[in-house]
């Protein structure tokens, strides 16, 4: 009898230790990058917010229906993703800060490359293999704002200084057609077009309201005279390359805007307004209506198009990606296999164990009554202002009807 009870510890130690961990959701996060691969559109990156660890990279190859972890960046502030058009496998990446990081393997691993000054955002060139342009400041300081330029895939970067004044270049676009042509544009009113590869720069701002900042731009891929400039104040438009500018109606705010490239009068725009929504236009950008009334989504800063149906489209969000198919008449979420970063607490209903409750960060809460098959994120939790939602007790009702929620950090 005395060695029973040490035989029964060991086999509950190898039952243990060959116990699998199933994730079962919610699935979801706050997506702070998202980019699309323009030679395989299912492929999708993703980089979601990991603090107080890193930020998590993601891959999907069918177009956000799942998606698998990748690796992990050096700092948890991480945004900014895109693809090279010429290399597969090499994805580029910025941050708020100094940071600017290359993946040579879709995303398992990043490698810190340092450049003259902060990147803001980072554009491969289609015609020109290795050539990328960048937007950004010089002095982390003082924020000069300047444009970069790299001719070997971002290891190295030359650097172009506009003026003296305050506020850093945060956009940037390559002409679709026209080979070494680029656009930079940032804050103050900031929008400079380049012809020769960024050697010279010129001011293509007239028109546009002073003391605004340009945050999107985008060219279309048919007649690359038309170009659209998303500021604070709206949304503007040119056929002249630049030359003049009109405002039309539409969103203001602009975060960003895309044109689709399988039909070029398509283009789509993120704007806010209480919150984040995405606009459609169906006529090169002069006139705009707001893609549905489910796009209400908050933190989105990515936008892309398929460039085989300018129907598809992806944005990043606080909860995740969401993908359209239809032209921003419906959304849906496409985040199996990303997994929320903080999980505080569970609470299952003593009355049916299929139906759990879980608390996460940024006061949500998720409810399944599956057992994780499906989720859904429960309304009227937002009154948790001074904390976290730390527990979670469900009444022994069918449903989980009445949750009581524990406020605070202990």
């Amino acid at each position: 009898m005395r060695l029973a009870v040490p035989l029964l510890l060991c086999l509950l130690l190898v039952t243990a230790a060959r116990a699998e961990w199933i994730p079962i959701g919610p699935y979801g996060d706050q997506v702070q990058g998202l980019a699309l691969d323009p030679n395989n559109p299912d492929v999708l990156h993703a980089v979601a917010y990991g603090y107080p660890r890193n930020a998590l990279s993601f891959m999907s190859t069918d177009a956000g229906a799942t998606w698998q972890p990748r690796g992990t960046f050096s700092l948890p502030d991480a945004y900014g993703l895109a693809c090279d058009p010429h290399v597969p496998d090499l994805v580029y990446g910025c941050s708020r800060g100094v940071e600017f990081w290359r993946s040579t393997d879709a995303g398992l691993s990043w490698d810190f490359v340092v450049a003259p000054g902060p990147i803001r955002s980072v554009c491969p060139d289609p015609h020109v293999p290795g050539r990328l342009f960048a937007a950004g400041f010089l002095d982390p300081i003082d924020a000069r704002p300047a444009a970069f330029v790299s001719t070997d895939y971002g290891v190295s970067w030359s650097a172009h200084r506009f003026d003296s004044l305050f506020g850093p270049m945060k956009v940037c676009r390559v002409d679709p057609q026209r080979a070494g042509v680029a656009w930079a544009g940032g804050d103050s009113t900031r929008l400079f077009r380049s012809t020769d590869a960024g050697l010279t720069w010129h001011d293509r701002s007239g028109g546009l309201p002073s003391g605004d900042a340009v945050s999107g731009l985008a060219i279309n891929p048919a007649n690359p005279d038309i170009v659209l400039a998303g500021m604070v104040s709206g949304m503007y438009r040119s056929t002249d390359a630049g030359g003049s500018w009109s405002r039309v109606a539409g969103p203001e705010r602009v975060i960003e805007v895309e044109f689709g490239t399988a039909d070029p009068g398509v283009a789509y725009a993120l704007g806010r307004d209480s919150c984040e929504l995405v606009y459609v236009s169906a006529d090169t950008g002069v006139s705009w209506t707001v893609a549905g009334p489910d796009t209400a989504i908050l933190k989105s800063h990515d936008l892309s198009v398929d460039p085989r149906d300018s129907d598809v489209a992806v944005v990043n969000s606080y909860r995740g990606v969401v993908r359209t198919t239809d032209r921003g008449a419906t959304w849906r979420f496409a985040n199996r296999g990303i997994r929320f970063s903080h999980c505080y607490t569970v609470g299952v209903n003593p009355g049916d164990g299929r139906n759990l409750f879980v608390g996460a960060h940024e006061c949500r809460v998720f409810s399944t009554g599956d057992c994780g098959e499906s989720w859904s994120l429960c309304d009227g939790f937002w009154c948790i202002e001074n904390g976290r939602c730390c527990a979670l007790a469900v009444a022994p009702e069918p449903g989980g009807d009445v949750v009581y929620a524990f406020e605070g950090y202990g």
